[in-house]
């Protein structure tokens, strides 16, 4: 019994050793080349069909946004013919609380630190921001506020353009607060550019309150942000900004 235990023991480690012995003979090293495409990266959206975003609460804030691009370099939204955009945000305001309702809504949006932004509109594009007429009681009123389609707002976008040969649309309404309306909003740190061949509407309603609508908006500071950088790095904690007056181009 035990010199079987053996004989079987011995064949096994033979096996073995010559099974690893024939991997390690085929084995080949192969190279592989790496090909950049690009050294920048790009958020791009298009949309063909219909796209809906709808926001709603009994008390505090909302915001509903249809379509947003947020990218370092470049973005592109393109809005085909028969498409739609809807965004759409709804709030009451609690009594006895500090603050009324806020509501936002941005149709679509582009931000962040891109280099380029840019929004093609052959179609719908639609924003609607209402905050109920329920807080007039409140320390801070009610604020609506409505983007039809928005590049570079609260942000630092160098260029922007958008281009609509659709429809936009901004509604806002806060009775007894502050209602805001933004058709067509693009702002930048160079160039703004919005060109128009279709329609665009801003439309703000404040019963009691304070209403303000901008059909179409363009503004460039050209604002120059730079760095003292040596051989330790850069001090980004203080940006040199240096604003030479910007080039904001409104074509209706």
């Amino acid at each position: 019994m035990t010199s079987r235990l053996q004989a079987t023991s011995l064949l096994f480690l033979a096996a073995a050793s010559w099974t690893v012995t024939a991997r390690a003979a085929d084995r080949e090293l192969h190279s592989f080349e790496k090909v950049q495409l690009t050294d920048t990266y790009f958020s791009e959206g298009a949309n063909a069909g219909d796209i809906n975003a709808i926001a709603e609460s009994q008390f505090g804030n909302v915001s509903a946004y249809g379509a947003t691009i947020h990218g370092k370099y470049t973005g592109d939204i393109v809005n085909q013919a028969g498409a739609s955009i809807f965004a759409s945000s709804t709030v009451g305001s609690l009594a006895g609380d500090q603050s009324a309702g806020h509501a936002a809504s941005f149709g679509t949006q582009m931000f962040g630190g891109m280099d380029d932004a840019g929004t093609y509109n052959a179609g719908s594009i639609a924003s609607h921001a209402v905050v109920t007429p329920d807080g007039t009681g409140t320390s801070i009123g009610s604020i609506a506020i409505a983007f039809g389609s928005s590049i570079g707002y609260n942000s630092g976008i160098l260029r922007g353009t958008l281009d609509n040969v659709g429809s936009i649309e901004a509604a806002a309404s806060a009775d007894f607060g502050y209602a805001s309306a933004y058709g067509a909003f693009v702002s930048t740190r160079f160039d703004a550019t919005i060109t128009n061949a279709g329609d665009i509407r801003a439309d703000a309603s404040a019963t009691g309150g304070n209403a303000f609508a901008v059909g179409s908006y363009a503004n460039a500071v050209h604002q120059t942000v730079s760095y003292t950088c040596d051989s330790n790095g850069c001090d980004y904690a203080n940006p040199i900004i240096d604003v030479d007056g910007g080039l904001s181009l409104p074509r209706l």
